[in-house]
């Protein structure tokens, strides 16, 4: 079963994000990363079917890492969100 990443830079966010998911999909696995640099190793490293995605994050924000996703992983779902 495909994992499902959780990206963003707000730690907060990141476990409310991953305990809504888990509790509307408990069957997926939910890694998370702190910015899109972290989220593209765990990407590359496979298993990752979906990316929900912060917009602004240091090192790699969501469009740089959403546009890395499309030209390398284009299977791979991603879904970004921008928290305000």
């Amino acid at each position: 079963m495909a994992k499902i990443l959780i990206v963003d830079n707000d730690p907060i966010v990141r476990r409310c994000h991953t305990e809504l998911l888990a509790l509307l999909i408990p069957e997926h696995e939910f890694p998370t990363a702190s910015d899109g640099q972290e989220a593209s190793e765990l990407i590359a490293a496979g298993d990752i079917g979906y990316v929900v995605t912060d917009l602004d994050m240091p090192r790699k924000n969501g469009l740089q890492l959403t546009t890395w996703v499309r030209q390398r992983f284009p299977w791979v779902v991603v879904i970004m969100l921008q928290v305000i």
